[in-house]
């Protein structure tokens, strides 16, 4: 054992500090068990990388995932000579408290059973491991391949998250697009459909349809277009404003290849036809024609037609080249042996590979989650409602394949003479994130969202709550092949523990998480929804008046059903 002190002893100093860094890492990321996913909390958890693994093989969108650390290693062997000149000359207060806010975060992550806070983690201790071993030189020199490393993490809530306003803008700027081109559409929230022309005797919708669903509202190609902007500027441009202006440019890039795909689509069912430019629905499944699949390409045509356009005017003389930010080679050479030396380096090495064998052993003793709360609700709804009688609605089996284990569904259809409207309360299993989100599972039915906002509703009980309406409208065609357009209302909310609720789905992730590291609380969520069709009928404008009757009556539903179902704080 001395032998091998001795012989350790003689690495160089950079060779002690990549060993240990690389151990840390290794232990933290790759071996350490840290969260459970989706698959349920009867399994082992998987480490961070196992979970990122999982997440690109049950989604091929982040399949580029995995290539990022490879680019990110190339792009620091690209400056190892001007890397071999700077000095190890580590700062032992600002490393640690970077490290220690590294394992705080990756503690929360642990702890919430969730692997986001686990991706943070990575950065952040990777970060920290840099300027207690090497220096802030050393941060600097590497602080692009750093951040690079960034677009190996996806970014599934923030798609969830941009991806509405990216569809609601595409959808607009689309139509514009189209009719400029010399077809009259009619847009309706991310719907398109072509204008009726009396005419040549042509029906609304009866030329093209088409909704601006979350692949075609450019959210699924900004990630790896980004991707693409960053290490391009760094190899092509020099100065951060050019690359700053060139990996903004994505942004836009991304929705105007979405847009003119949308117009190849509608032009393309204009002058083919709509099976040959969509595609044509087998059963309940759109079939994508070839002309679909091509017009796919056209975002990364424009995007990077663009990107390479706008970098070639970025490289003009006129911007001004900025310094390297690593010094040059030679300017520091010699310093290495004198700021730092092996044996400091052994100590910092081992300091941190203690404390991160100690985060694995105190997550595994202080981070398990809390059980399962009881429920919020009580998953018996009223037999009837006012004038309005209930009758009882099984979930499909459709919906209980896509529902996790232990997910309860309770629904009732109330019906009058004049109203029929559906009350459901899903209540989640013991997997978190087991609740869908209305505006993205209605869609999935053939729905297309018109608009969301919160409104307040009033309950019998003089309790006033906040819930989510989104307006929803669904195209079929009638027994004589005329398009008929049915409008609807969804209003919703999260119902936790006692009177924990809320209208926002992002907001309900955060208080799952902010609850169960900090108050030891594990919500079992309810999703209480109240749908209502107001009117069915050809394309057209909505009635403004038909729309708030039904509202009208959701709201006093909800007023009604609500305080029945809700269970009072501290009720079993």
């Amino acid at each position: 054992m001395p032998q091998l002190f001795d012989r350790v002893l003689q690495w160089p100093a950079r060779t002690v500090g990549l060993l240990c860094a690389g151990l840390v890492m290794v232990l933290l990321f790759v071996c350490a068990p840290y969260q459970h996913g989706d698959l349920g909390a009867a399994v082992p958890r998987l480490s961070v990388v196992a979970g990122l693994l999982h997440m690109v093989d049950t989604d091929s969108e982040w399949l580029y995932c995995p290539l990022v650390p490879v680019i990110a290693g190339w792009l620091v062997c690209l400056r190892r000579k001007e890397l071999a000149e700077l000095p190890l000359e580590g700062s032992l207060g600002a490393g640690l408290a970077i490290l220690a806010a590294g394992l705080g975060v990756y503690w929360v992550g642990y702890k919430a059973d969730t692997i986001y806070p686990g991706y943070l983690a990575v950065q952040i201790v990777l970060a920290g491991l840099i300027v207690l071993l090497a220096g802030w030189r050393w941060m600097r020199a590497l602080a692009f391949p750093w951040a690079f490393l960034v677009f190996t993490w996806p970014t599934v809530p923030l798609e969830d998250w941009v991806a509405f306003p990216l569809r609601m803008m595409t959808a607009d700027l689309s139509s514009s697009l189209i009719h400029l081109l010399g077809s009259d559409v009619v847009r309706e929230g991310t719907g398109l459909y072509s204008a009726p022309d009396t005419a040549r005797g042509l029906a609304a919708g009866q030329l093209f349809k088409l909704d601006v669903e979350v692949p075609c509202s450019g959210i699924r190609s900004l990630s790896a277009l980004l991707m693409i902007s960053a290490l391009y500027g760094c190899l092509s441009l020099k100065g951060v404003l050019p690359r700053v202006l060139l990996f903004l440019t994505a942004i836009p890039l991304a929705v105007a290849g979405n847009i003119v795909r949308m117009a190849l689509l509608a032009l393309g069912s204009t002058w083919f036809g709509s099976e040959v430019a969509v595609g044509r629905m087998v059963g309940n499944v759109q079939e994508i024609s070839l002309f679909h699949e091509m017009a796919g390409y056209s975002v990364f045509v424009v995007a990077l037609a663009g990107m390479f356009g706008f970098s070639t005017l970025l490289e003009g003389r006129h911007w001004k080249r900025f310094a390297v930010l690593v010094r040059p080679a030679g300017a520091v050479a010699g310093m290495a042996e004198e700021e730092a030396t092996r044996r400091q380096m052994l100590a910092r090495g081992a300091l941190v590979i203690g404390l991160a064998v100690a985060t694995i052993v105190f997550c595994s003793f202080v981070g398990q989650q809390p059980p399962l709360s009881p429920s919020g609700v009580v998953m018996d709804l009223p037999r009837s409602v006012g004038p309005l009688q209930g009758i009882e609605q099984e979930a499909t089996a459709q919906e209980m394949n896509a529902l996790t284990e232990g997910v309860q569904i309770e629904r009732k259809v109330y019906f009058s003479e004049i109203r029929r409207m559906l009350a459901t309360i899903v209540l989640s299993g013991p997997s978190r994130r087991s609740l869908h989100r209305p505006d993205i599972c209605l869609p999935a039915q053939g729905f297309v969202t018109a608009g969301k906002m919160e409104v307040p509703v009033r309950l019998s009980d003089g309790r006033e709550i906040t819930v989510m309406m989104i307006r929803l409208f669904r195209d079929s065609a009638d027994e004589n092949g005329h398009l008929v357009r049915l409008r609807a209302l969804n209003l919703f909310w999260y119902q936790g523990y006692g009177e924990v609720r809320t209208a926002d789905y992002y907001h309900h992730v955060f208080l799952t998480y902010f609850d169960s590291v900090f108050k030891n609380l594990n919500h079992r969520w309810a999703l209480m929804s109240f749908y209502i069709p107001y009117s069915e009928g050809a394309l057209g404008p909505a009635d403004p008046i038909a729309e708030a009757g039904a509202m009208q009556a959701l709201r006093e539903m909800i007023g009604q059903v609500a305080p029945k179902v809700l269970k009072n704080p501290g009720e079993p």
